[in-house]
């Protein structure tokens, strides 16, 4: 964490950068789900475009949620508030 106090790269690149991340990571995240569910044997009503739907809506969701923790972060500045914070959000 101090080394991202240091480095010569804007804040706003570094928060970018978390954020296409966690896009990245829930993109990988929802097609895993939708092949298991193709090898369980689930079907998909609205065929590939509704699929594709689908992984749009969780890209715009985990983006948003990133990019709330990531403004969180970078209001209150203490790990323990961030904590507290998405936990109430998550369990709300």
């Amino acid at each position: 964490m101090n080394r991202l106090l240091t480095t010569p790269v804007s804040r706003g690149a570094i928060m970018n950068a978390l954020t296409v991340e966690q896009a990245l990571s829930t993109a990988v995240q929802v097609v895993a789900i939708i092949l298991l569910g193709l090898l369980a044997g689930a079907s998909y009503p609205g065929g590939v475009a509704g699929l594709l739907v689908l992984v749009v809506s969780a890209l715009l969701l985990g983006t948003i949620f990133s990019a709330l923790s990531n403004t969180v972060g970078m209001l209150v500045r203490q790990r323990e508030t961030i904590i507290g914070i998405n936990t109430l959000l998550l369990l709300r």
